[in-house]
């Protein structure tokens, strides 16, 4: 039949077979577009240009149910930053920094109740988004519940200025960190979350033992010598110290695969610590450290004492079995490692999910690090068992090298 014979078509139908072919029309290619993916230098941004349009028509980016995720994260690594770090350590000073210390203080507790009412938020979107996913029915209950009970221990935080009660708290660090543990295990699966769910978990465990000890603590006081609690304090302590350690270098690990899949597309990404952004935030953590060792002196400089004063408020008791300078490296390197995965821009949701989870190792046993915790394994579950958040993710990203110039 010729073009001349065939009967007229309507708009209508038109318009339905667009939509049906959209994704094939989407990926037609001129001829020197073939002939410029042919070129190995060329072939990536080809085939990025393909796959989204393939798959975007299918998967809309503004229905993504973590896309701010990543505003989250930076809301709580800048109130972390601003409430551990830079507030404790401005007051005396300089003389008539009154009003500046004011002003940090008030915008650091801004930023704190802000962090708190967008992870709830943040709880409620990821909850919804579980219902297209394959993740088990026992563990979306499990997930429901544990997000309420932190959300009441974050709202009642609120309404009480931060006076929560101990129990209550440990209850919320304990259900947190198993959650952690079993959206760890549960997203171990998936390539690309194999290695935040390993973060996840490291931080899962810690808060574990951090919280049992708490129990053990309140409940053998009366009943147990305290130098027999002490040394158990500080056996925890260690413990727990050491896994935090453990994510923090595997949270360097992501960073250090990210940036190299970011400014190498062709090569395969391989763990490796020793990358460029892995080594400038090792680098600054060590001069943080060394800087802060040296600010009792008398002889101090400013930087010194401000990062001293910065590191009494995180040097916690009971200490580990650790010396003094592993305390502050390990002490400065949480910031810094939060602070640098929110430059990643490959999968940006899986490294705020991390980022968050590094929030969360350092301030475990408060209600805002129990729902930061919950929230990055939902993030990471979500990221692993919902194809829907995946190619969500997946189209979101950079382009991997520049575009063809014609």
């Amino acid at each position: 039949m010729t073009d001349s014979e065939r009967p007229p078509t309507s708009s209508a139908d038109e318009s339905a077979d667009a939509g049906r072919a959209a994704p094939a029309s989407a990926q037609s290619l001129s001829p020197e577009d073939v002939r410029a993916g042919s070129e190995p230098d060329r072939a990536a941004p080809l085939l990025d240009r393909m796959a989204s349009a393939a798959v975007r028509t299918m998967v809309p980016a503004a229905s993504d149910p973590l896309r701010i995720l990543p505003w989250i994260a930076v809301i709580g690594v800048t109130a972390l930053v601003l409430g551990r770090f830079v507030a404790p350590s401005l007051p005396g000073t300089f003389v008539g920094m009154a009003r500046t210390v004011r002003f940090v203080e008030v915008a650091g507790s801004a930023l704190t109740q802000l962090f708190a009412a967008s992870s709830i938020v943040g709880l409620a979107i990821a909850l919804l988004g579980l219902a297209n996913s394959t993740v088990p029915a026992f563990m979306r209950l499990l997930a429901l519940s544990v997000s309420g009970w932190v959300s009441l221990m974050v709202v009642f935080g609120a309404i009480t200025a931060d006076r929560v009660a101990e129990t209550p708290s440990l209850i919320g660090a304990l259900f947190a960190g198993t959650f952690a543990v079993l959206a760890a295990i549960g997203a171990r699966a998936s390539p690309l979350a194999r290695l935040p769910a390993l973060i996840l978990g490291l931080v899962g465990v810690s808060s574990i033992v951090r919280a049992l000890h708490g129990f053990v603590s309140a409940e053998a006081a009366p009943l147990v010598n305290a130098d027999a609690l002490g040394s158990a304090g500080r056996a925890v302590a260690t413990i727990a110290t050491i896994l935090v350690g453990l994510a923090l270098l595997l949270a360097l690990v992501q960073i250090g695969r990210s940036a190299r899949a970011e400014s190498e597309p062709q090569k395969p990404t391989q763990a490796s610590l020793w990358s460029p952004a892995s080594i400038v935030v090792l680098v600054l953590a060590v001069v943080c450290a060394r800087q802060a060792a040296v600010g009792a002196g008398s002889d101090a400089g400013l930087a010194s004492v401000l990062l001293k004063r910065a590191a009494d408020r995180f040097l916690t008791q009971p200490a580990p079995h650790l010396s003094h300078a592993a305390r502050l490296f390990l002490g400065f390197l949480t910031p810094l490692t939060a602070a640098a995965l929110l430059f990643v821009r490959r999968m940006r949701g899986l490294t705020a999910a991390v980022a968050l989870t590094i929030v969360a190792a350092d301030i475990s046993s408060a209600p805002l690090g129990a729902i930061a915790l919950v929230l990055a394994s939902l993030a990471v579950l979500l990221f692993a068992r919902s194809g829907h958040v995946l190619w969500s993710a997946l189209i979101a990203r950079p382009p991997s090298s520049p575009p063809v110039q014609r």
